[in-house]
């Protein structure tokens, strides 16, 4: 799909403009956000990606799972969010079938496979606490997203977990709606990141330690020869 030739060639960094300063999405594109006042068809709006109900209950190895975009991310610091790896962006590229690496945009579906080093993120990603809200009279998810996040760009965000919503310009008053409050999904993928960091570095020293007996044992015997 020619992911490879337009992604950026520093692999460590490969997206420049960060999602918190990106341009708004043309009209035509499904990113748009769609107005408090004025109802957007529903098949003008992609479908949402459902939240699991059950905690734990993570699809095979292999499948596609789903990320919504924050603003500040890049494919690198998503890929290192969910893999621990930012070289792995290409992959989460490739996946989303996106031409352009370099455009992404809060609230954005982007995409990444179940496995092994993906399997701990997912977990905490797919089961993080969730808040509720009671819909208002004429609210849509864009004006609950101003209320709740401060920004209706991040409406996606409460589209995801809401999987009986069809429209989301269309809701009924006092329904309740669910969402994940501002900064615990960051905090749980960095809380995962840190234990893993801890226990790679814990391994590193342990080895570090072995070397460096070794050595000392090896100087020993050099000494006494």
């Amino acid at each position: 799909n020619g992911t490879a030739n337009a992604a950026p060639t520093n692999a460590e960094a490969p997206v420049e403009a960060v999602a918190e300063a990106a341009p708004p999405a043309p009209e035509t594109v499904a990113e748009a956000v769609p107005a408090a006042a004025e109802a957007v068809p529903a098949e003008a709006v992609p479908a949402p990606v459902s939240a699991p109900a059950a905690v734990g209950a993570l699809p095979e190895l292999g499948s596609k799972m789903a990320y919504v975009v924050e603003p500040g991310d890049t494919l690198a610091k998503i890929a290192g969010k969910i893999y621990g790896d930012q070289k792995r962006w290409r992959d989460i590229a490739s996946l989303s079938g996106m031409d352009n690496p370099n455009h992404i945009y809060p609230g954005d579906l982007v995409f990444y496979s179940l496995d092994e080093q993906s399997q701990n993120f997912a977990q905490t990603y797919e089961t993080v606490k969730r808040a509720a809200e009671v819909v208002r009279e004429g609210d849509t998810l864009a004006a609950i997203a101003k209320r709740v996040y401060g920004n209706s760009n991040l409406w996606k965000h409460i589209w995801r977990q809401n999987d009986n919503i069809d429209n989301p310009d269309k809701l009924t008053a006092g329904m309740t709606v669910y969402y994940v409050e501002k900064g615990s999904m960051s905090s749980a993928a960095f809380k995962k990141f840190s234990n893993l960091k801890i226990a790679k570095n814990s391994t590193t020293s342990k080895k570090l330690t072995t070397a460096k007996k070794n050595v000392k044992t090896f100087a020993v015997k050099a000494a006494s020869v």
